[in-house]
C-alpha cells in the first residue's frame, strides 16, 4: 500500500522530469564528461521496484537514449567503439532490459540506415587491398542477418577481375608452359586464403566467397577463352603433373601433389584431366621415363579419393602392366647379359 502511494503521489508526477534529467546526464557523458552515475542507477532501480509498465516510461526512456540525433560516424572503428561504450553503460548503471532494444536501435542507426555507404566503402577497401579495415567492416555489418551475402558478392566481384588481369600476361605462353600457368593460379589461390586466414580467421562466409572466386577464374579466365577450349586448364594441370612425375624432386613432390589436388578440385572438366593424365601415364610407362615409382603410386592414391572407380581401375591396371613390363625387361636384359646376347631394345606393355 505504502509503495503504491509513493508511486502514485510522489514519483509519478516527477517521472518525466527525472527521466529527462537522466537523459541529460547520459548526453553529458557522451560528450566525454564525468557524471554521477549513482543518481541514474538509483532512478532506474526505482523504476524497476515501482514496476512501471513497459509501455509508459521504459520505452520512452530507451527511445530517448538512442535518439536518431546520435552522430553517424564514418569511421567504422568509432561505430564499434560506440557499441561497446553503450553496452558498457547499460552494464554499469542501467537496467539489463535496456540492452536488447538499445543494441537493436544502434544497429538500425549505424548499420541498416547506412548500408549503401557501407557497401561502397567495402568496394573501395577491397580495391585498395585494405583488408584489415575491410575485416573490421565485415565484423560490424555481420551483426545484421543477410548483410553478409552482399559483402560476399562484393568480394567475388572484386577478386575475380584482379586475378584475370594477373593471368593475362602469361596466357600467351601458357599452352606451351604449363608449369608457369598452374603454379601462378595456385599461388594466387594461396594468397587469397592467406587473406581469409589472417584477416577473417577462416570465416565460413569468406571461405565460400574465395572458393567460388577460385573456381570461376580457374575455369573462366583468358586462357580457356583464347584457346577456345573450356577444358584447357584441366589439360594444363595434367601436363604439369606429367612434368613433375618425369623429373620431379622426391623432396618436394608430395607437396606439389597436394597443390595439384587442390587445383583438380576446382577444375570443372575433370574428365579432360583424366583423359590427358591416362594418356601421359601410358607414355611414361612405355618410354620408361618415370622418375620415382613411389610418386606414381602416390598420385594415383590421391586421385582415388576423388575420381570415378572405373577410371581409377584403368589407371591401376595400366600401372600394374607397366610394372610387369619393367620386370620382364629387367629379366630379359639380365638373360642377355648372362648369355652375352645383344639387347635389341624390346619394350613390353600389355
Amino acid at each position: 500500500m505504502a509503495m503504491g502511494i509513493w508511486k502514485l503521489v510522489f514519483f509519478e508526477p516527477l517521472r518525466s522530469q527525472l527521466t529527462l534529467t537522466c537523459l541529460q546526464f547520459i548526453n553529458t557523458e557522451r560528450q566525454n564528461e564525468i557524471i554521477d552515475t549513482r543518481f541514474i542507477r538509483a532512478i532506474v532501480q526505482s523504476y524497476v521496484e515501482l514496476d512501471f509498465d513497459e509501455d509508459s516510461s521504459v520505452p520512452y526512456y530507451i527511445d530517448q537514449i538512442t535518439s536518431s540525433r546520435l552522430k553517424i560516424y564514418k569511421d567504422n572503428f568509432e561505430v564499434e567503439q560506440r557499441f561497446q561504450v553503450d553496452i558498457h553503460r547499460v552494464e554499469s548503471y542501467l537496467h539489463s532490459s535496456t540492452l536488447a532494444p538499445l543494441i537493436k536501435k544502434l544497429e538500425q542507426i549505424f548499420i541498416l540506415d547506412q548500408l549503401e555507404p557501407i557497401y561502397t566503402e567495402a568496394k573501395t577497401l577491397l580495391h585498395n587491398e585494405n583488408y584489415s579495415h575491410f575485416a573490421f567492416l565485415f565484423k560490424l555489418v555481420g551483426r545484421i542477418p543477410n548483410t553478409i551475402i552482399e559483402l560476399k558478392k562484393i568480394v567475388e566481384e572484386n577478386f575475380c577481375p584482379k586475378v584475370i588481369k594477373s593471368i593475362t600476361p602469361i596466357s600467351v605462353t601458357a599452352i606451351d608452359a604449363s608449369t608457369n600457368y598452374v603454379e601462378s593460379i595456385l599461388n594466387i589461390r594461396e594468397e587469397f586464403f592467406k587473406v581469409v586466414q589472417e584477416f577473417f580467421h577462416n570465416d565460413e562466409h569468406f571461405v565460400a566467397a574465395v572458393e567460388k572466386t577460385c573456381r570461376n577464374f580457374i575455369n573462366n579466365n583468358v586462357l580457356p577463352e583464347s584457346a577456345d577450349n573450356a577444358g584447357k586448364s584441366a589439360e594444363l594441370l595434367a601436363r604439369y603433373c606429367d612434368k613433375l612425375l618425369r623429373k620431379g624432386s622426391e623432396i618436394d613432390i608430395e607437396e606439389k601433389f597436394n597443390q595439384i589436388m587442390i587445383g583438380f578440385d576446382y577444375v570443372k572438366d575433370k574428365d579432360v584431366f583424366e583423359k590427358f593424365y591416362y594418356k601421359m601415364l601410358f607414355k611414361r610407362l612405355l618410354c620408361g621415363v618415370r622418375k620415382y615409382e613411389y610418386s606414381e603410386e602416390s598420385m594415383i592414391l590421391r586421385l582415388k579419393t576423388i575420381c570415378d572407380l572405373t577410371y581409377i581401375s584403368k589407371l591401376q591396371e595400366l600401372f600394374q602392366d607397366g610394372n610387369i613390363s619393367k620386370t620382364l625387361l629387367d629379366q630379359y636384359r639380365l638373360y642377355c647379359e648372362k648369355n652375352k646376347i645383344n639387347d635389341i631394345g624390346i619394350n613390353i606393355l600389355n
